[in-house]
């Protein structure tokens, strides 16, 4: 009877130390977790990232839309790529043994930590280091797990830390105007230019009408024309946000008479944009006219104002440019 006793106890701590050592009980107070990965991204409506250094990005997505800080609305590049990495993120290697207590305390001093949220709940959490010397690795540390690994994206080289950007600016959605043109009521330009003129155009069931600025209706109008200018406002971005010089002033711009002004309504909305002309300044490129004379007038950037925002917008002439019509531009060409 002892010798079956035994036996079975025997049979009981060998059960034991076998699914322990194939499950890391026996590594440490949690063993190791390798699953980074969130492979329902679907699900996810919230993720946090921040660092030691007090920089901190939320996204969630409110009623649909992806926003940022509860500011703006997010970049969908940025989101696209931070998507991929969540969802394709793997463990490459184990740390090294002779690595392993820099890299713990590399970690524990400097990182990003990152909160992934599905269904409004924590799903995990884990932290993103430095790269490995061959900058083809990513330290990585999920939360539970007794060590950290050497991350990457299958069949990508690089290291990953800088697709967890902390930049406000970065994450920040450059799209100016994002408008079905089918649901454009009216749009208005105006110029302080006085070479340029402005003009409205009327949107009913379709049916388009320009009018000038006083309100006097156009005829023999090229309404191909004017349809392919309302489609301009589906989608068109800026360049950057905050790039204004030093030798000049934000708030003052923005308080200054705009060149030009385009107001679009849509639905029960306005949206409003105040295109301001920018000196020249040392990063321009074109300093001088075709006959040699120097531009004070930058001719391939300006300055913008969206919704009366204090947030200066730098707008190309190149994206921007088949907005700058004046009312002549519409009339039909004689044969």
């Amino acid at each position: 009877m002892k010798k079956i006793l035994l036996l079975a106890i025997l049979l009981i701590v060998t059960v034991v130390l076998y699914f322990g050592n194939n499950n890391g009980w026996f590594k440490g107070k949690h063993g190791e977790r390798r699953d980074f990965a969130v492979t329902d991204t679907a699900a996810i409506d919230k993720i946090f990232m921040a660092d030691k250094g007090g920089k901190k990005i939320l996204l969630e997505k409110v009623g649909g839309e992806w926003k940022v800080n509860g500011k703006y609305d997010a970049n969908q590049g940025w989101l696209k790529q931070l998507f991929e990495t969540i969802y394709k993120v793997k463990v490459k290697n184990p740390v090294p043994k002779n690595a392993l207590n820099a890299v713990i305390k590399n970690l524990s001093s400097e990182h990003i930590k990152v909160e992934i949220y599905t269904h409004n709940e924590l799903n995990k959490t884990y932290y993103v280091g430095g790269s490995t010397q061959d900058l083809h690795g990513t330290y990585m540390w999920i939360e539970n797990s007794d060590v950290p690994f050497i991350c990457e994206i299958p069949g990508w080289e690089g290291f990953l830390q800088p697709r967890y950007n902390l930049n406000e600016m970065t994450w920040r959605s450059r799209k100016v105007f994002g408008i079905n043109p089918d649901e454009i009521s009216e749009v208005k330009i105006i110029y302080r230019d006085a070479q340029k003129k402005g003009f409205t155009i009327l949107q009913e069931k379709g049916n388009v009408v320009l009018k000038t600025l006083d309100g006097i209706p156009q005829n023999n109008i090229d309404t191909i024309m004017v349809k392919y200018y309302l489609n301009l406002f589906k989608e068109v971005h800026a360049e950057a946000f905050g790039m204004v010089f030093k030798e000049e002033n934000s708030d003052s711009i923005r308080n200054s008479q705009y060149w030009c002004r385009i107001e679009v309504k849509h639905g029960d909305k306005l949206e409003t944009l105040n295109i301001h002309q920018r000196k020249v300044n040392e990063r321009t490129k074109q300093q001088f006219d075709m006959k040699g004379n120097e531009l004070n007038i930058d001719t391939e950037r300006y300055y913008a104002y969206k919704n009366n925002s204090h947030d200066a917008m730098l707008i190309q002439d190149y994206v921007f440019a088949n907005f700058f019509r004046s009312i002549e531009d519409f009339s039909k060409k004689k044969k």
